[in-house]
């Protein structure tokens, strides 16, 4: 992957103020890439087909206002599959030398890009979500201003983890070769266990289905795929209350878990 701020000397004053183009070879087939930069009548080399990145432009035009064309590159992790989430790079001219920022973000549906008071701001998530992803709790959405010749971050925004008494976790399946776990507790407080049995779906690093074996029979089924399922310490309606991923509570309506407001 390309390395921050990389500089790349090219000898020319910054009086010059030069056309700069940004080419993609093979942008629309992801085969072989490289990434050009065209100052005048000198072309150099930003990212070299050997690297085996897979990239798009999302915009070349003056961000900074310096008189140079500048890049917001997107960086195709799964190279036009749908296994991976998107990265998200600024590169600027200074007169003198390229600047390349560190790669951002792990966006699935792309960045929001908007000008406000002068400046220019882009939006990234990062959302942990593909093949054998288990990572929990890291999802975020992050603003940053373009200032000069690099990205200032002004605002995040990230999941926060509701601390369970005990949980499951789809991350319990790598290395196992069983096709379901669970979690044993009881959860009505009759004095016998209950299961909570989940599935691992491969593919996105999560449960498949899940379900809450109940001792006296009763199955309740659960309506999403997280990767995580925790048991907190407090009740409701004689139940001990769930959390669903990292925030997401679920209460005993009296029938099945749903999400209820606080009493």
């Amino acid at each position: 992957m390309m390395v921050a701020f990389l500089m790349i000397s090219l000898g020319i004053s910054a009086s010059a103020q030069i056309e700069v183009r940004y080419v993609i070879s093979n942008e629309n087939y992801f085969e072989n890439q490289q990434l050009i930069a065209v100052v005048g009548n000198d072309t150099f080399t930003l990212i070299d087909s050997t690297e085996r990145v897979c990239a798009q432009k999302v915009g070349e035009k003056d961000f900074n206002y310096d008189g140079y064309s500048d890049l917001l590159l997107e960086i195709v992790n799964g190279c036009g599959g749908n296994c991976c989430g998107n990265s998200y790079q600024y590169i600027s001219y200074n007169g003198k030398s390229f600047v390349q920022s560190k790669v951002l973000g792990y966006d699935w549906n792309g960045i929001d890009l908007f000008q406000k008071d002068g400046n220019w701001y882009l939006v990234i998530e990062t959302v942990n979500a593909g093949c054998e992803n288990t990572d929990l709790c890291g999802d975020k959405t992050e603003t940053y201003m373009i200032e000069g010749y690099s990205l200032k971050l002004v605002e995040s925004k990230q999941e926060q983890k509701i601390p369970a008494v005990k949980e499951i976790t789809s991350n319990e399946f790598i290395g196992q070769n069983a096709s379901t776990l669970s979690l044993s507790c009881d959860l009505n407080s009759d004095g016998l266990t209950d299961s909570i049995v989940c599935s691992y779906w491969e593919r996105w690093g999560a449960f498949s289905d899940w379900k809450i074996i109940f001792a006296n029979g009763d199955v309740y089924y659960g309506k999403s795929t997280p990767k995580r399922i925790g048991i907190l310490d407090a009740k409701t309606n004689g139940y001990f209350n769930l959390v669903v991923g990292c925030d997401e509570i679920i209460k005993w309506n009296g029938q099945e878990y749903e999400e209820l407001p606080d009493e």
